[in-house]
Protein backbone atom coordinates (compact mmCIF):
# COMPACT_ATOMS: atom_id res chain seq x y z
CA UNK A 1 0.00 0.00 0.00
CA UNK A 2 0.74 3.61 -0.66
CA UNK A 3 1.84 6.48 1.60
CA UNK A 4 -0.68 9.19 2.89
CA UNK A 5 -0.95 11.90 4.56
CA UNK A 6 -5.02 12.56 5.51
CA UNK A 7 -5.87 15.70 6.57
CA UNK A 8 -9.71 15.29 8.55
CA UNK A 9 -11.09 18.73 10.02
CA UNK A 10 -13.73 18.51 12.35
CA UNK A 11 -15.77 21.47 13.49
CA UNK A 12 -13.01 22.23 16.31
CA UNK A 13 -10.01 20.56 15.09
CA UNK A 14 -7.85 19.54 12.71
CA UNK A 15 -6.17 16.28 12.73
CA UNK A 16 -3.65 15.56 10.29
CA UNK A 17 -2.17 11.08 10.25
CA UNK A 18 0.33 10.03 8.27
CA UNK A 19 -0.16 6.25 7.41
CA UNK A 20 1.74 3.76 6.11
CA UNK A 21 0.74 0.22 4.45
CA UNK A 22 -2.78 1.27 6.06
CA UNK A 23 -0.59 2.15 9.37
CA UNK A 24 -0.60 5.29 11.25
CA UNK A 25 2.51 6.03 11.86
CA UNK A 26 2.16 9.80 12.56
CA UNK A 27 -0.99 11.31 14.15
CA UNK A 28 -1.23 15.32 14.94
CA UNK A 29 -4.23 17.18 16.58
CA UNK A 30 -4.76 20.86 16.22
CA UNK A 31 -7.45 22.48 17.96
CA UNK A 32 -8.91 26.05 17.86
CA UNK A 33 -9.49 26.37 21.37
CA UNK A 34 -4.92 25.33 21.89
CA UNK A 35 -3.05 28.09 22.48
CA UNK A 36 0.05 26.52 20.84
CA UNK A 37 3.19 28.45 21.05
CA UNK A 38 6.06 26.18 20.12
CA UNK A 39 9.00 27.96 18.24
CA UNK A 40 6.86 31.08 19.08
CA UNK A 41 9.03 34.06 19.03
CA UNK A 42 8.59 37.31 21.76
CA UNK A 43 9.86 40.10 22.97
CA UNK A 44 10.11 39.33 26.55
CA UNK A 45 10.75 41.27 30.13
CA UNK A 46 13.45 39.62 32.69
CA UNK A 47 10.95 39.27 35.56
CA UNK A 48 13.36 37.79 38.00
CA UNK A 49 17.06 36.18 37.64
CA UNK A 50 17.74 33.44 40.05
CA UNK A 51 21.70 32.85 39.68
CA UNK A 52 21.94 29.73 42.04
CA UNK A 53 19.85 27.76 39.42
CA UNK A 54 21.05 29.83 36.41
CA UNK A 55 17.84 30.68 35.49
CA UNK A 56 15.57 33.78 34.52
CA UNK A 57 12.26 34.05 34.88
CA UNK A 58 10.72 36.25 31.52
CA UNK A 59 7.30 37.69 31.34
CA UNK A 60 6.28 36.82 27.84
CA UNK A 61 2.57 37.96 28.04
CA UNK A 62 0.95 34.97 29.66
CA UNK A 63 -0.78 34.51 33.76
CA UNK A 64 2.43 32.02 34.21
CA UNK A 65 6.48 33.38 33.62
CA UNK A 66 8.28 31.71 31.19
CA UNK A 67 11.91 30.12 32.17
CA UNK A 68 15.37 30.86 30.77
CA UNK A 69 18.32 28.84 31.73
CA UNK A 70 21.55 30.78 31.57
CA UNK A 71 24.84 30.40 32.04
CA UNK A 72 27.70 31.94 34.76
CA UNK A 73 28.82 34.17 32.18
CA UNK A 74 25.08 35.95 30.93
CA UNK A 75 24.38 39.56 32.12
CA UNK A 76 21.06 40.30 32.46
CA UNK A 77 18.83 42.72 34.49
CA UNK A 78 15.57 42.72 35.71
CA UNK A 79 13.63 45.40 33.75
CA UNK A 80 15.79 44.01 30.42
CA UNK A 81 13.63 43.03 27.01
CA UNK A 82 15.17 40.22 25.22
CA UNK A 83 14.57 38.05 22.32
CA UNK A 84 13.71 34.70 23.28
CA UNK A 85 11.41 31.73 21.60
CA UNK A 86 9.53 28.48 22.76
CA UNK A 87 12.02 25.65 22.66
CA UNK A 88 9.08 23.59 25.35
CA UNK A 89 5.30 24.16 25.96
CA UNK A 90 3.86 25.02 29.48
CA UNK A 91 2.93 22.05 31.54
CA UNK A 92 0.45 22.41 33.72
CA UNK A 93 2.53 23.24 37.09
CA UNK A 94 5.58 24.53 34.72
CA UNK A 95 5.73 27.99 32.37
CA UNK A 96 7.24 27.88 28.71
CA UNK A 97 10.61 26.94 28.74
CA UNK A 98 12.80 29.98 26.49
CA UNK A 99 15.69 29.81 24.63
CA UNK A 100 17.93 32.49 23.17
CA UNK A 101 19.25 30.86 20.35
CA UNK A 102 16.70 31.76 18.06
CA UNK A 103 16.43 28.94 15.47
CA UNK A 104 13.89 29.27 12.17
CA UNK A 105 13.43 25.54 10.19
CA UNK A 106 12.25 25.24 7.13
CA UNK A 107 12.55 21.63 4.61
CA UNK A 108 16.33 21.44 3.45
CA UNK A 109 17.81 23.65 6.23
CA UNK A 110 17.61 25.25 9.54
CA UNK A 111 18.91 28.78 10.36
CA UNK A 112 20.29 29.53 13.62
CA UNK A 113 21.49 33.51 13.54
CA UNK A 114 23.44 32.99 16.65
CA UNK A 115 25.09 30.19 15.88
CA UNK A 116 28.69 29.22 15.31
CA UNK A 117 28.42 25.79 14.13
CA UNK A 118 27.33 24.79 10.36
CA UNK A 119 26.32 21.13 9.60
CA UNK A 120 24.79 18.01 7.59
CA UNK A 121 22.15 16.10 8.98
CA UNK A 122 24.26 12.56 9.74
CA UNK A 123 21.04 10.90 7.84
CA UNK A 124 22.86 12.08 4.65
CA UNK A 125 25.74 9.43 4.31
CA UNK A 126 27.18 9.46 0.31
CA UNK A 127 30.13 11.36 0.62
CA UNK A 128 29.58 13.11 -3.01
CA UNK A 129 26.47 14.44 -1.75
CA UNK A 130 27.37 15.60 1.85
CA UNK A 131 30.46 17.37 -0.19
CA UNK A 132 28.16 19.45 -2.71
CA UNK A 133 25.90 20.27 -0.08
CA UNK A 134 28.87 22.28 1.98
CA UNK A 135 29.81 23.83 -0.83
CA UNK A 136 26.29 24.86 -1.02
CA UNK A 137 26.54 26.32 2.73
CA UNK A 138 29.69 28.21 1.91
CA UNK A 139 27.98 29.85 -1.19
CA UNK A 140 24.75 30.64 1.21
CA UNK A 141 27.16 32.17 3.48
CA UNK A 142 29.38 34.61 0.99
CA UNK A 143 26.32 35.14 -1.20
CA UNK A 144 23.57 35.86 1.02
CA UNK A 145 25.54 37.28 3.33
CA UNK A 146 24.76 34.73 6.17
CA UNK A 147 25.96 34.99 9.95
CA UNK A 148 25.37 32.49 12.13
CA UNK A 149 24.86 28.82 11.49
CA UNK A 150 23.36 26.73 8.93
CA UNK A 151 22.14 23.36 9.44
CA UNK A 152 21.31 21.39 6.34
CA UNK A 153 18.35 19.07 7.29
CA UNK A 154 17.48 14.80 5.18
CA UNK A 155 15.04 16.12 2.43
CA UNK A 156 18.12 18.51 1.15
CA UNK A 157 19.66 15.27 0.04
CA UNK A 158 17.03 14.84 -3.05
CA UNK A 159 16.57 18.63 -4.15
CA UNK A 160 18.63 21.03 -5.89
CA UNK A 161 21.20 23.62 -4.75
CA UNK A 162 18.62 26.20 -6.54
CA UNK A 163 15.64 25.01 -4.21
CA UNK A 164 17.66 25.19 -0.65
CA UNK A 165 19.39 28.98 -1.88
CA UNK A 166 15.09 29.52 -2.83
CA UNK A 167 14.32 28.58 0.64
CA UNK A 168 17.44 30.37 2.73
CA UNK A 169 16.31 33.55 0.53
CA UNK A 170 12.92 33.28 2.08
CA UNK A 171 13.90 32.21 5.65
CA UNK A 172 16.92 35.35 5.63
CA UNK A 173 14.15 37.50 4.76
CA UNK A 174 11.92 36.50 7.61
CA UNK A 175 15.02 36.86 9.89
CA UNK A 176 15.11 40.70 9.04
CA UNK A 177 11.85 40.99 9.30
CA UNK A 178 12.07 39.59 12.91
CA UNK A 179 14.77 42.01 13.68
CA UNK A 180 13.29 44.87 12.61
CA UNK A 181 10.24 44.11 14.86
CA UNK A 182 12.34 43.14 17.46
CA UNK A 183 14.05 46.63 17.19
CA UNK A 184 10.88 48.67 16.80
CA UNK A 185 8.70 47.51 19.76
CA UNK A 186 8.58 48.81 22.91
CA UNK A 187 6.63 46.55 24.77
CA UNK A 188 6.00 42.56 25.51
CA UNK A 189 5.17 40.73 22.29
CA UNK A 190 4.48 38.05 19.27
CA UNK A 191 6.82 39.11 16.67
CA UNK A 192 6.56 35.82 14.94
CA UNK A 193 4.61 33.04 15.07
CA UNK A 194 4.94 29.31 13.85
CA UNK A 195 3.41 27.54 10.90
CA UNK A 196 -0.23 25.60 11.77
CA UNK A 197 0.34 21.84 12.91
CA UNK A 198 -1.09 20.78 9.84
CA UNK A 199 1.76 23.16 7.89
CA UNK A 200 4.26 21.77 10.11
CA UNK A 201 3.50 18.29 8.69
CA UNK A 202 3.48 19.24 5.37
CA UNK A 203 7.01 21.03 5.43
CA UNK A 204 8.89 17.95 8.06
CA UNK A 205 7.29 14.90 6.58
CA UNK A 206 6.34 15.63 3.03
CA UNK A 207 8.67 13.35 0.83
CA UNK A 208 9.11 11.94 -2.44
CA UNK A 209 7.33 8.61 -0.94
CA UNK A 210 4.23 10.40 -0.09
CA UNK A 211 1.58 9.51 -2.84
CA UNK A 212 -1.14 11.71 -1.95
CA UNK A 213 -2.18 14.58 0.82
CA UNK A 214 -6.49 13.99 1.15
CA UNK A 215 -8.38 17.07 2.44
CA UNK A 216 -11.18 17.04 3.30
CA UNK A 217 -11.57 20.83 3.30
CA UNK A 218 -11.90 23.38 1.07
CA UNK A 219 -10.47 25.92 3.12
CA UNK A 220 -7.50 23.86 4.38
CA UNK A 221 -6.81 22.64 0.91
CA UNK A 222 -6.67 25.85 -0.06
CA UNK A 223 -4.10 26.79 2.78
CA UNK A 224 -2.19 23.96 2.19
CA UNK A 225 -2.11 24.85 -1.81
CA UNK A 226 -1.13 28.31 -1.36
CA UNK A 227 1.83 26.98 0.96
CA UNK A 228 3.10 24.58 -1.64
CA UNK A 229 2.78 26.81 -4.65
CA UNK A 230 4.89 29.28 -2.62
CA UNK A 231 7.49 26.83 -1.18
CA UNK A 232 7.41 23.40 -2.96
CA UNK A 233 5.51 23.44 -6.04
CA UNK A 234 6.80 20.22 -7.33
CA UNK A 235 4.87 18.05 -4.35
CA UNK A 236 1.07 20.00 -5.83
CA UNK A 237 0.03 17.48 -7.82
CA UNK A 238 0.33 15.28 -4.23
CA UNK A 239 -2.70 16.95 -3.16
CA UNK A 240 -6.07 15.98 -3.74
CA UNK A 241 -9.55 17.00 -2.02
CA UNK A 242 -11.71 14.36 -1.06
CA UNK A 243 -15.14 14.04 -0.35
CA UNK A 244 -17.31 11.07 1.02
CA UNK A 245 -18.19 9.76 -2.18
CA UNK A 246 -15.28 8.09 -2.45
CA UNK A 247 -15.39 4.81 -0.22
CA UNK A 248 -11.33 3.58 0.07
CA UNK A 249 -11.01 7.20 1.42
CA UNK A 250 -13.96 6.76 3.72
CA UNK A 251 -12.50 3.74 5.13
CA UNK A 252 -9.30 5.85 5.83
CA UNK A 253 -10.98 8.43 8.05
CA UNK A 254 -13.23 6.20 9.86
CA UNK A 255 -9.79 4.58 10.42
CA UNK A 256 -7.84 7.27 11.93
CA UNK A 257 -11.17 8.31 14.12
CA UNK A 258 -11.57 4.70 15.52
CA UNK A 259 -7.97 4.43 16.18
CA UNK A 260 -7.55 7.49 18.23
CA UNK A 261 -10.67 5.78 20.34
CA UNK A 262 -9.24 2.73 20.65
CA UNK A 263 -5.78 3.23 20.65
CA UNK A 264 -4.59 6.46 22.50
CA UNK A 265 -7.43 5.94 25.36
CA UNK A 266 -6.73 2.44 26.25
CA UNK A 267 -3.67 1.56 28.00
CA UNK A 268 -4.05 -2.48 27.01
CA UNK A 269 -2.23 -3.03 23.66
CA UNK A 270 -2.96 -6.00 21.98
CA UNK A 271 0.13 -7.81 19.78
CA UNK A 272 -0.12 -10.24 16.83
CA UNK A 273 1.35 -12.81 18.80
CA UNK A 274 -1.03 -12.70 21.62
CA UNK A 275 0.74 -10.49 23.54
CA UNK A 276 0.21 -7.29 25.04
CA UNK A 277 1.63 -4.40 26.65
CA UNK A 278 0.25 -2.22 29.48
CA UNK A 279 0.79 1.35 29.57
CA UNK A 280 0.74 4.02 32.40
CA UNK A 281 1.36 7.40 31.19
CA UNK A 282 1.56 10.22 33.55
CA UNK A 283 2.74 13.84 33.21
CA UNK A 284 6.55 12.80 34.79
CA UNK A 285 6.85 9.42 33.71
CA UNK A 286 5.97 6.61 31.49
CA UNK A 287 6.23 3.16 32.06
CA UNK A 288 5.36 0.21 30.08
CA UNK A 289 4.45 -3.59 30.89
CA UNK A 290 5.60 -6.54 28.30
CA UNK A 291 3.38 -9.19 28.69
CA UNK A 292 3.37 -12.81 27.06
CA UNK A 293 -0.86 -13.48 27.35
CA UNK A 294 -1.52 -16.83 26.78
CA UNK A 295 1.22 -17.59 23.39
CA UNK A 296 2.50 -20.94 23.84
CA UNK A 297 3.46 -21.60 20.11
CA UNK A 298 7.05 -21.81 21.32
CA UNK A 299 8.86 -24.58 23.48
CA UNK A 300 11.14 -22.75 25.29
CA UNK A 301 10.43 -19.73 27.72
CA UNK A 302 13.60 -17.80 25.92
CA UNK A 303 12.00 -18.17 22.67
CA UNK A 304 8.96 -16.85 23.59
CA UNK A 305 11.16 -13.69 25.69
CA UNK A 306 12.45 -13.43 22.13
CA UNK A 307 9.70 -13.23 20.06
CA UNK A 308 7.12 -11.26 22.07
CA UNK A 309 9.94 -9.00 22.88
CA UNK A 310 10.93 -8.93 19.21
CA UNK A 311 7.18 -7.35 18.39
CA UNK A 312 6.67 -5.21 21.44
CA UNK A 313 9.84 -3.45 20.43
CA UNK A 314 8.21 -2.26 17.49
CA UNK A 315 4.69 -1.98 18.14
CA UNK A 316 6.33 0.41 21.69
CA UNK A 317 8.68 2.43 19.17
CA UNK A 318 5.75 3.07 16.85
CA UNK A 319 3.85 3.99 20.21
CA UNK A 320 5.89 6.96 20.95
CA UNK A 321 5.90 8.45 18.29
CA UNK A 322 1.89 8.05 17.88
CA UNK A 323 0.71 9.12 21.25
CA UNK A 324 3.90 11.59 21.40
CA UNK A 325 5.18 10.58 24.71
CA UNK A 326 8.08 12.68 25.96
CA UNK A 327 10.32 12.59 28.84
CA UNK A 328 11.57 9.35 30.83
CA UNK A 329 9.79 5.75 29.53
CA UNK A 330 10.47 2.67 31.27
CA UNK A 331 9.71 -0.64 29.45
CA UNK A 332 9.64 -4.05 31.72
CA UNK A 333 10.19 -6.83 29.09
CA UNK A 334 10.11 -9.89 29.22
CA UNK A 335 12.94 -11.14 30.68
CA UNK A 336 15.75 -13.46 28.86
CA UNK A 337 18.43 -15.10 30.32
CA UNK A 338 20.82 -14.90 26.81
CA UNK A 339 23.57 -12.18 26.58
CA UNK A 340 23.29 -11.87 22.77
CA UNK A 341 19.60 -12.05 22.67
CA UNK A 342 19.53 -8.32 24.96
CA UNK A 343 21.63 -7.18 22.91
CA UNK A 344 19.93 -7.97 19.66
CA UNK A 345 16.48 -6.50 21.09
CA UNK A 346 18.59 -2.91 22.36
CA UNK A 347 20.30 -2.68 18.73
CA UNK A 348 16.49 -3.45 17.25
CA UNK A 349 14.99 -0.48 19.59
CA UNK A 350 18.14 2.22 18.34
CA UNK A 351 17.61 1.36 14.99
CA UNK A 352 13.89 1.93 14.99
CA UNK A 353 15.29 5.17 17.42
CA UNK A 354 16.92 6.25 14.49
CA UNK A 355 13.71 6.90 11.99
CA UNK A 356 12.11 9.02 14.68
CA UNK A 357 12.41 13.01 14.52
CA UNK A 358 12.24 13.23 17.87
CA UNK A 359 16.11 12.64 19.66
CA UNK A 360 15.89 9.39 21.37
CA UNK A 361 18.18 7.54 23.97
CA UNK A 362 18.17 3.79 24.79
CA UNK A 363 19.82 2.57 27.24
CA UNK A 364 21.52 -0.89 28.35
CA UNK A 365 18.81 -3.41 29.93
CA UNK A 366 19.63 -3.10 33.85
CA UNK A 367 20.31 -5.77 35.88
CA UNK A 368 16.37 -5.75 37.05
CA UNK A 369 15.85 -6.41 33.04
CA UNK A 370 14.38 -3.08 33.12
CA UNK A 371 15.01 -0.58 29.63
CA UNK A 372 15.36 2.88 30.15
CA UNK A 373 14.52 5.38 27.00
CA UNK A 374 14.37 9.27 26.92
CA UNK A 375 12.70 11.04 24.18
CA UNK A 376 12.55 14.53 23.28
CA UNK A 377 9.30 16.39 24.72
CA UNK A 378 8.50 20.07 23.40
CA UNK A 379 4.56 19.71 23.81
CA UNK A 380 2.53 17.71 25.91
CA UNK A 381 1.64 13.71 24.42
CA UNK A 382 -2.01 12.84 22.67
CA UNK A 383 -3.39 11.33 25.90
CA UNK A 384 -2.71 14.32 27.68
CA UNK A 385 -3.71 16.72 24.95
CA UNK A 386 -7.24 15.46 24.57
CA UNK A 387 -8.52 14.43 28.50
CA UNK A 388 -8.10 15.90 31.44
CA UNK A 389 -7.27 14.98 34.60
CA UNK A 390 -9.91 12.64 36.50
CA UNK A 391 -11.28 14.46 39.90
CA UNK A 392 -12.77 11.49 40.49
CA UNK A 393 -9.06 9.34 41.43
CA UNK A 394 -7.33 12.26 41.58
CA UNK A 395 -4.42 12.24 38.57
CA UNK A 396 -4.48 8.62 38.24
CA UNK A 397 -6.82 8.36 35.54
CA UNK A 398 -8.32 10.28 32.16
CA UNK A 399 -11.71 11.30 31.12
CA UNK A 400 -12.34 13.32 27.71
CA UNK A 401 -12.24 16.91 28.34
CA UNK A 402 -16.19 18.48 27.81
CA UNK A 403 -14.62 20.13 24.76
CA UNK A 404 -13.72 16.56 23.19
CA UNK A 405 -17.10 15.38 24.25
CA UNK A 406 -18.45 18.33 22.73
CA UNK A 407 -16.67 17.26 19.72
CA UNK A 408 -18.15 13.87 19.70
CA UNK A 409 -21.33 15.04 20.08
CA UNK A 410 -20.89 17.31 17.18
CA UNK A 411 -19.78 14.70 14.44
CA UNK A 412 -22.01 11.70 15.52
CA UNK A 413 -25.09 14.84 14.81
CA UNK A 414 -23.31 15.34 11.36
CA UNK A 415 -23.32 11.82 11.08
CA UNK A 416 -26.86 11.23 12.10
CA UNK A 417 -28.41 13.92 9.94
CA UNK A 418 -26.73 13.14 6.84
CA UNK A 419 -27.74 9.33 7.18
CA UNK A 420 -31.37 10.65 7.25
CA UNK A 421 -30.92 13.07 4.99
CA UNK A 422 -31.35 16.00 6.94
CA UNK A 423 -34.86 15.01 7.75
CA UNK A 424 -35.31 16.04 11.52
CA UNK A 425 -36.22 19.25 13.28
CA UNK A 426 -35.25 18.36 16.76
CA UNK A 427 -32.14 16.84 18.31
CA UNK A 428 -32.52 15.63 22.09
CA UNK A 429 -29.22 15.28 23.71
CA UNK A 430 -29.16 13.67 27.48
CA UNK A 431 -26.34 13.69 29.89
CA UNK A 432 -26.42 11.62 33.34
CA UNK A 433 -23.35 14.00 34.61
CA UNK A 434 -24.58 17.75 36.26
CA UNK A 435 -21.14 19.28 34.97
CA UNK A 436 -21.67 18.46 31.09
CA UNK A 437 -25.56 19.28 30.81
CA UNK A 438 -23.95 22.94 32.38
CA UNK A 439 -21.52 22.97 29.43
CA UNK A 440 -23.86 21.63 26.74
CA UNK A 441 -26.53 24.79 27.74
CA UNK A 442 -23.69 27.16 27.82
CA UNK A 443 -22.98 25.44 23.69
CA UNK A 444 -26.60 24.84 23.23
CA UNK A 445 -26.60 27.73 20.64
CA UNK A 446 -23.51 27.03 19.03
CA UNK A 447 -25.13 23.68 18.13
CA UNK A 448 -28.06 25.34 17.02
CA UNK A 449 -26.37 27.09 14.83
CA UNK A 450 -23.94 24.72 13.53
CA UNK A 451 -27.16 22.21 12.22
CA UNK A 452 -30.02 25.11 11.82
CA UNK A 453 -31.93 23.04 14.33
CA UNK A 454 -33.74 23.12 17.63
CA UNK A 455 -31.75 21.25 20.80
CA UNK A 456 -32.91 20.44 23.98
CA UNK A 457 -30.34 19.30 26.80
CA UNK A 458 -32.06 17.16 29.32
CA UNK A 459 -30.62 15.29 32.17
CA UNK A 460 -31.41 11.00 32.25
CA UNK A 461 -29.34 8.17 34.29
CA UNK A 462 -27.41 6.61 31.40
CA UNK A 463 -27.15 2.40 31.37
CA UNK A 464 -23.54 2.22 32.17
CA UNK A 465 -22.60 -0.10 29.63
CA UNK A 466 -23.44 2.59 27.25
CA UNK A 467 -19.57 3.51 25.57
CA UNK A 468 -20.00 7.23 25.19
CA UNK A 469 -21.23 9.53 28.38
CA UNK A 470 -24.29 10.79 26.44
CA UNK A 471 -27.02 9.93 24.02
CA UNK A 472 -28.64 11.68 21.18
CA UNK A 473 -32.07 11.30 19.54
CA UNK A 474 -33.57 13.01 16.72
CA UNK A 475 -37.16 13.92 16.32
Amino acid sequence: MSKLVVVKVNLSEIKTAIIDNGKIVNLFIDRNSTNKILNNIYIGKIKNVVYPLNIAFVDIGFNKPAYLNINKKTIIKTGQSIMVQVCKEPRENKGAKLTTDIVIPGKFLVYAPFGNISGISKNIKNKLIKNNLKKTISSLKNNLFLKGSIIIRTEAEKTSELEIKKEAKYILKLWKSIKLKFKNAKQISLIYKDLSVTLQVIRDYLTEDITFIYVDSYKEFNIIFNFLSFFYPKYIKKLTFYDNKIPSLEIIKHKVVDEIKNYFLSNKIRLKSGGYLIIQENEFICTIDVNSGNFIKEKTKENIAILINTEAAEEIMRLLKLRNIGGIIIVDFIDMKEIENKIILIKKLRKLANIDKAKVKICSITKLGLVEITRERKTKSILLSIGNKCKKCNGLGFVLSNESIFINVCNEIEEKLKISNYNYNKIIISFSANELIEYFNMKKNEIEKLFKIKVNINKKILNKSLKNNYEILLK
